[in-house]
C-alpha cells in the first residue's frame, strides 16, 4: 500500500477518509462546507491531513488522509456532533491505493461513491 506524500515531503496517510453531503437532501451549502473544513483542519490532531474538499454532482465532500481511518472518524464526530449538517454526514474511507470504499456512517448505509 502506498502513502501519500504531502508538499512538505513528508510521507505519511494510507487511507482517504470522505466526508460526504447530499445537497439536495441536507442543509449544506458552499460556506458551511469551507467552515467545516477549516474547523477540521484546526481541531483534528495532527496524524489526520484535512485534504481539501470538492462540490458538484449534487454532492459535497471532504476529504481527510490518514493512517487510523476508524479513529480519525471518531475524532472529526466528536468535533462536528453538534454541527446542524452533522445528521445529514455520510462517512467511508479508502485506501489510496484502491477505488472501492469502505462505509463507516451511517450503518444503515449500503452503498458510497464520490463523483
Amino acid at each position: 500500500m502506498c502513502a501519500r506524500v504531502l508538499p512538505s515531503g513528508k510521507k505519511i496517510m494510507k487511507y482517504q477518509l470522505v466526508l460526504q453531503w447530499q445537497l439536495e437532501a441536507s442543509n449544506m451549502d458552499f460556506e458551511n462546507l469551507i467552515q467545516i473544513e477549516e474547523v477540521l483542519r484546526r481541531q483534528l490532531p495532527k496524524q489526520n491531513y484535512v485534504d481539501g474538499h470538492d462540490c458538484g454532482a449534487g454532492e459535497a465532500n471532504i476529504f481527510i488522509l490518514t493512517d487510523d481511518p476508524q479513529l480519525s472518524f471518531k475524532q472529526v464526530e466528536h468535533i462536528l456532533s453538534t454541527y446542524e449538517s452533522w445528521p445529514d454526514v455520510r462517512v467511508a474511507y479508502r485506501p489510496l491505493s484502491a477505488d472501492d470504499f469502505t462505509i463507516i456512517w451511517p450503518k444503515s448505509l449500503t452503498e458510497f461513491n464520490v463523483a
